[in-house]
């Protein structure tokens, strides 16, 4: 230590330091009783270091190591000083100008005379880590302990091993991506949609056409529910009108199927209308050119089935009345064009956010029963308000409600028809006028996606060649963020351009196939269970977005940890740009913001990370992770995010485990679990970080 302390005087800018250390300063430490602990990881300067080390040497005088004294291994504490010096030095080199770089590491058990040649590894292997480290130039990695090549966790519930390193050629070997997925985790564009996929897309819609004409189904009226007015047409009403709002499709929608119903039992057209919110909470490029190149596919088709579809685009201003109201109000669009269609009826979807919430009671307000509202819960398989009347503690508490339900509500959709009789021609929209009207407003450094193309046939593209090519490995691979085995159709599923049933459906059916039943059984359990979980939290928990949305427990002990203090803490802006100490994470940060998604996994113990880095503790930790989210990714804003968010961070759905600094009982999740799950390098190396 005497001699990196000599040679930082004459260290030149930009440089790096590396303390040859050894994994036994980490066996060391976690021999330590809670008192020896504390006194080396509250040690902050090189004298602390020195007191600590010189009662060792006292206590071995005095023979009086082992039990409740210091452990019996020179060599370990010697290389357990060794590694806290370095921590110490590194922490006073932060305000240094030339940027100098000193971390410790441990090359391996290496084949030498020390080892009595019993290492297995060569010493070129073992010099590989301490190689890698000399070329270092992330100064947010200042004093960390490194271990086959990566930050090692060194503290006393680290779980870290001397295992064997491997050359890097071995090490970093390039993720296994299937042709079909590629695109993905490159941002290309897709392929076009195949000739099979094409068959299969057929088939669907002739499966739906076994219904021969719409009074041949009934429609399962526990899938709405009455916001106002009757649940009938009054006489003198012209139209009915579906405000589509979060499914945005016209294929397998419930709602849509709903409104076409009505519009046929009281022979009247079918208008279909949604409200662009250019001040809404979501709004960068990324989303905004996904939700109108979406909408402008639903005009086509709506034109093709006789029904009139109207885009309505809420005013920016925030002028108000005397009285307070707002002069344009998103609500106010909707009910002028209620009163403009005399609409008998007016049919809209579901959404627990508060947002949508908020809106619906304002229009129901507006419309003061004069005006029937009938919603329907077009995206769960078991509508929210049947499948519980409360917030659930977890899955195991709601799986037993949906899977009871399911066989009465899993079933194939009816065809949306051409209506009769037809609504008047709408006037074509001018796009490109609506996209240069609100794109000032939102955020164009959040760039549009190239692999995710909006759609009802892109989605189910890219469902078709799940279950063709992924489905079969879901439930071994799928937290395995190196495996093409996820579905990736989470972008289609959040603006509602596909159907969660319809993929529920077709995944039930591939049950049969012996090799998927597992597979299928865990997508059911993801795209059903999960999904209506996370729809029934922000549903019934109206703070779902808050530390007072978790559970009484755990806003206790995340409080009683608040102050924690935090090492390292990162700032907003190097959590944004993904310059922590973490490069695991700082390569899932990476994807979310070049690629709009991130893999589930690494969803939790990115959000953890966050908690564990943010000094202004859990409060600011939820915003920030809710703001990257909402932000980048193209399923953002949606309850899933907010679900994940809160299971991360605030232990929602989850269980109180044993208790540790920052994260109290909140289930804690580190590098080294994440490293005996996948190929962790193999992942960097696929969103590896920009070269300056």
């Amino acid at each position: 230590m005497k001699m990196t302390q000599e040679a930082i005087p004459i260290m030149a800018r930009n440089s790096n330091l590396v303390n040859v250390s050894s994994m036994m300063s980490l066996m060391t430490l976690q021999k330590l009783t809670e008192e020896k602990y504390h006194k080396v990881m509250f040690a902050k300067s090189l004298e602390d270091c020195d007191d600590f080390m010189n009662n060792f040497v006292m206590c071995a005088k005095d023979g009086k190591l082992g039990n409740d004294s210091w452990p019996a291994t020179a060599y370990g504490m010697s290389k357990l000083g060794l590694t806290r010096a370095t921590m110490v030095l590194a922490e006073s080199l932060k305000s240094d100008p030339r940027s100098i770089l000193l971390v410790s590491c441990c090359p391996g058990y290496v084949n030498t005379d020390m080892s009595s040649h019993k290492g297995p590894l060569t010493i070129e292997q073992g010099a590989l880590t301490p190689v890698y480290c000399a070329h270092l130039r992330d100064m947010n990695l200042q004093g960390r302990f490194f271990s086959n090549q990566h930050v090692a966790n060194w503290d006393k519930d680290s779980t870290e091993k001397l295992v064997p390193a491997k050359p890097k050629s071995q090490m970093v070997k390039k993720a296994v991506l299937a042709s079909s997925q590629k695109h993905v985790y490159e941002n290309k564009p897709p392929k076009p949609i195949s000739d099979t996929c094409k068959a299969w897309l057929q088939s669907l819609e002739g499966a739906r056409q076994t219904f021969s004409s719409e009074k041949q189904f009934q429609f399962d009226e526990r899938r709405s529910r009455v916001i106002c007015g009757e649940n009938s047409m009054p006489k003198d009403m012209e139209s009915v009108l579906y405000w589509m709002n979060r499914d945005q499709r016209v294929h397998d929608n419930w709602a849509f199927i709903k409104a076409q119903q009505l519009g046929f039992e009281f022979r009247v057209p079918l208008h279909v209308c949604f409200l662009v919110n250019p001040v809404y909470v979501v709004n960068t490029a990324r989303h905004m050119k996904f939700l109108l190149k979406g909408l402008r596919l639903i005009e086509t088709e709506c034109k093709e089935h006789k029904i009139g579809f109207h885009l309505l685009v809420a005013n920016a201003s925030k002028k108000r009345t005397n009285e307070g109201e707002m002069v344009d109000s998103p609500a106010k669009n909707i009910v002028d064009l209620v009163k403009e269609l005399k609409v008998g009826t007016l049919i809209t979807d579901f959404n627990p956010l508060r947002e949508d919430m908020k809106l619906m009671n304002e229009i129901k307000n507006k419309l003061n029963g004069s005006v029937p509202m009938v919603q329907v819960d077009a995206h769960n398989v078991v509508p929210a308000w049947i499948a519980s009347d409360k917030m659930e503690v977890g899955a195991r508490t709601l799986r037993p409600k949906i899977h009871k339900l399911i066989p009465e509500f899993l079933s194939e959709f009816p065809p949306l028809v051409q209506h009769n009789p037809p609504a008047k021609q709408t006037k074509e929209i001018d796009w490109q006028k609506v996209t240069k009207g609100i794109e000032s407003s939102w955020d164009s450094s959040v760039e549009e996606l190239l692999w995710c193309e909006p759609g009802y046939e892109r989605g189910m593209q890219t469902f078709f060649e799940f279950i063709d090519n992924g489905l079969v490995d879901f439930n071994e691979k799928r937290n395995d963020p190196t495996q093409p085995s996820l579905s990736n159709i989470s972008p289609w599923l959040r603006f509602g351009h596909i159907s969660g049933q319809r993929c529920a459906f077709e995944a039930a059916k591939q049950r049969k196939v012996s090799k998927n039943k597992d597979g299928a059984d865990s997508f059911i359990e993801e795209s059903v269970v999960r999904r209506e979980l996370a729809d029934n939290f922000c549903f019934y928990a109206p703070e779902y977005d808050n530390i007072k949305g978790a559970a009484k427990w755990a806003q206790e002990t995340l409080n009683l940890h608040k102050k924690d203090e935090r090492s390292p803490s990162y700032s907003e802006r190097q959590i944004i740009e993904a310059e922590t100490g973490d490069d695991l994470w700082n390569a899932a940060q990476r994807q979310l913001k070049q690629v709009g998604k991130m893999h589930g996994f690494l969803r939790m113990y990115w959000a953890k990370k966050i908690l564990e880095w943010t000094a202004a503790g859990p409060e600011e930790a939820i915003r920030i992770a809710l703001y990257l989210n909402d932000r980048y990714s193209i399923d953002g804003f949606c309850p899933n995010g907010f679900t994940g968010v809160m299971w991360s961070i605030c232990g929602v759905h989850d269980q109180g485990w044993g208790e540790r600094p920052i994260f109290g009982k909140i289930r804690f999740m580190n590098y080294q679990g994440c490293q005996r799950k996948f190929n962790i390098p193999a992942f960097i190396e696929c969103y590896p970080p920009k070269t300056k």
